[in-house]
């Protein structure tokens, strides 16, 4: 049987210690979010994973995931964290079998990382995955249909890191360079390693 894993792109914060929406940062010769969009879109022609839903308050990047055939969703209340982007997702989809959450921020995120953890997650039969550098945790998650109201019931800036950390027994950890997970935060974070 094969599963069907709705990724959903996050990208609605704010960039407050970026200074600009980091997410339209030029990178490589293009803003930073359509790198990992197109991962995604490399994988959906693969048929990995189903069209990526796009979380975002912003028309560029609505534009952008358009372009792609993505599914944009509007969060009309960013300020209240990242659970609402999170809610938003999961709301739009109540057939998947499981969510693969992305961020925005990661242009060194890889279709053949995301493959592999995806790939990992369904061989290990766990509800969750998470990737891990020398035991730190990062992005992308995977959260099974089974805990779809718990993801919904999330609130705040409190992402499903707290429910992986309650669940730490029935976890999939797929461990990647720290490079491949490296988020951007700041205009330090920034490097041309691609």
């Amino acid at each position: 049987m094969t599963l069907k894993i709705r990724p959903i792109l996050l990208a609605s914060g704010n960039s407050k210690r970026f200074g600009e929406n980091k997410l339209l940062y030029s990178l490589n010769n293009k803003p930073i979010i359509c790198h990992i969009m197109d991962e995604l879109f490399n994988l959906v022609e693969k048929k990995v994973v189903t069209t990526p839903f796009v979380v975002t308050q912003y028309e560029e990047v609505s534009a952008l995931a358009k372009k792609r055939d993505f599914r944009v969703l509007w969060n009309n209340f960013p300020q209240n964290g990242i659970s609402e982007s999170i809610k938003i997702g999961v709301l739009a989809d109540n057939h998947a079998d499981a969510y693969i959450f992305l961020t925005g921020d990661q242009p060194y995120l890889k279709a053949e990382v995301i493959e592999g953890f995806i790939q990992g997650f369904i061989n290990a039969g766990k509800e969750l995955a998470c990737v891990v550098s020398d035991d730190s945790m990062g992005s992308p998650t995977i959260f099974s249909k089974k805990y779809r109201n718990e993801l919904l019931s999330l609130n705040g800036d409190i992402g499903g890191k707290i429910i992986i950390k309650k669940n730490k027994s029935g976890i999939f950890f797929y461990n990647v360079d720290f490079h491949a997970m490296k988020d951007i935060d700041e205009k330090i974070d920034l490097d041309n390693t691609f």
